[in-house]
């Protein structure tokens, strides 16, 4: 059961990592600054459950 968990906490980091990546490109590409402002607080919290699940993850080792 515990490595169930860790594999699915391993799955979790890489969708906040790309999820992080891809709104901190749009926020840096988009011309609209309500639309980039919005996408920059998308990659920060992608970045702070990103940041979490690391936590959890060494914890379990």
């Amino acid at each position: 059961m515990e490595d169930e968990v860790f594999f699915a906490i391993y799955a979790l980091l890489s969708a906040e990592e790309l999820a992080g990546k891809r709104a901190h490109l749009a926020a840096c590409t988009l011309t609209d600054g309500a639309l980039a402002e919005g996408a920059a607080r998308l990659a920060s919290s992608a970045c702070a459950r990103h940041a979490a699940l690391i936590s959890l993850a060494e914890g379990m080792q």
